[in-house]
């Protein structure tokens, strides 16, 4: 937000390609699930830098400049990541952000086991609602969502470093608390851009290129 004329912009950014960007950037892979919704900026003058980048999108859009929108769009979001720090942030303690903290921790501790919010709601003794509220407010997702998509990655990571054994998919869905087959390669293609069948294939051709 640009206080002076109380603008702000709203980035809607792909996933893939910013996960991509952050690994060339940082050097390491970054997991949506083991970050909150805040941010933290290094230091003062690289977010004075992030807004004088974003500042012409708010005064005109497109701005007037010899660049095109995506190389624009580009040049804002290399300054975002080198902007901020790799550290999560930990937001205020609220009674509901605290339950989804300690819930992260027991999801961690859990592996890969799928686990119900009626699970860790009895374990936390507190309501599911709140669980819920707690986990939109720190994590920007609820708790459904939150544990899916970190069971996704832990079977991502699975298969980069083991493979899939011929027919073994169906294994490794179960595994991890999947059951759906159809609805799961739909959500693996859209967390990682990439159907679970084609995963291996993709790991020997990066290889083979690096």
């Amino acid at each position: 937000s640009l206080k002076k004329k109380m603008k702000s912009i709203r980035l809607s950014i792909d996933p893939h390609h910013f996960s991509s960007l952050y690994k060339e950037i940082t050097g390491k892979d970054f997991h949506a699930h083991l970050h909150s919704s805040f941010l933290k900026f290094k230091h003062i003058d690289q977010k004075k830098l992030l807004l004088e980048k974003i500042r012409p999108f708010t005064q005109e859009f497109p701005p007037s400049s010899a660049l095109d929108s995506h190389t624009l769009a580009d040049d804002i979001l290399i300054t975002l990541i080198k902007s901020i720090s790799t550290n999560p942030v930990i937001p205020a303690r609220s009674y509901c952000n605290t339950l989804a903290c300690r819930a992260h921790e027991i999801i961690l501790k859990s592996s890969y086991k799928k686990i119900s919010i009626t699970d860790i709601s009895k374990k936390l003794n507190a309501s599911s609602r709140s669980l819920q509220q707690g986990f939109t407010a720190v994590y920007g997702v609820g708790f459904i969502e939150f544990h899916k998509l970190y069971r996704l990655q832990k079977l991502r990571e699975h298969i980069q470093m083991n493979g899939i054994k011929p027919g073994g998919l169906t294994e490794l869905m179960g595994m991890f608390g999947f059951t759906h087959a159809g609805r799961f390669s739909q959500e693996y293609k859209k967390a990682f851009g990439i159907l679970p069948s084609k995963e291996e294939k993709a790991i020997l051709e990066r290889s083979l290129f690096l």
